[in-house]
């Protein structure tokens, strides 16, 4: 459990890394900070949703195999 939340965190710190560094934000700007926070947010939103998608595309899918026996009575 730990370390899930040793890779969530770096996972947050380097998003919020790449969002600051590809819009070129000031965080200590109100302005800026507020457009990190809708940028951020939105990020997660689509991230969430397309997680959801993949998962629910996995569930969906056959994954245990079909049967292969073939029953010939000799008598």
């Amino acid at each position: 459990m730990k370390k899930i939340l040793i890779i969530l965190l770096i996972i947050i710190v380097i998003t919020a890394y790449i969002i600051k560094s590809n819009n070129d934000l000031n965080l200590s700007d109100s302005g800026d900070l507020a457009e990190f926070i809708s940028l951020y947010s939105n990020w997660v939103y689509i991230t969430y949703s397309n997680v959801r998608d993949v998962t629910g595309y996995a569930v969906k899918k056959e994954w245990i195999p079909k049967s292969s026996t073939n029953s010939t009575n000799s008598s």
